[in-house]
């Protein structure tokens, strides 16, 4: 990427219903990381496959539930997150209109499947972290943190102060 496409890149997701790519190789400059954006009006279903990549899917908006072949049938609230790795399917179903992000990365070989209740009360940590100060200051929670078996991703939530920007991703 050259400093030219740096500076008018700019991606909008899909507010539309469906499974939608924002960020993959063949429609971007980012070649690594890949994200997409699942809408399911209340009721309906999806089955989502991780095919090659792995997979963190982070519930944005509503309450849903998914299907997994080792994890069972979980209910996800706001900001509840899963992890999948290659070759596996799970089937989500919309308990609200529900909006979810997914992260993807090529599978390495690491990394097994799991569920992440989100807990906004969790203390200063490896999963709770402050970073900066000021107009900089930004609250992470991760939802796939550095000590999760996972090949290539490392996500999470961050939360800039009111008015503020930060140059991690939201």
């Amino acid at each position: 990427m050259d400093t030219n496409d740096m500076k008018t890149w700019r991606v909008q997701s899909p507010n539309t219903m469906g499974f939608h790519k924002v960020i993959t190789p063949d429609q971007s400059v980012c070649q690594v990381a890949q994200i997409f954006r699942l809408n399911l009006p209340k009721g309906a279903s999806y089955t989502l496959q991780s095919n090659e990549l792995e997979l963190h899917p982070v519930l944005i908006q509503g309450k849903a539930m998914f299907q997994h072949s080792v994890l069972g049938k979980v209910e996800l609230d706001k900001f509840d997150s899963f992890y999948i790795p290659a070759q596996n399917t799970v089937q989500i179903t919309a308990l609200e209109e529900s909006i979810f992000y997914i992260a993807g990365a090529v599978y390495e070989g690491i990394g097994e499947a799991f569920v992440r209740k989100f807990d906004s009360s969790l203390p200063i940590g490896d999963m709770h972290q402050i970073h900066g100060e000021g107009a900089g200051r930004r609250e992470v929670m991760f939802t796939l943190a550095p000590t999760d078996k996972a090949s290539r991703l490392i996500c999470g939530l961050t939360w800039g102060g009111e008015g503020t920007w930060t140059s991690w991703p939201p």
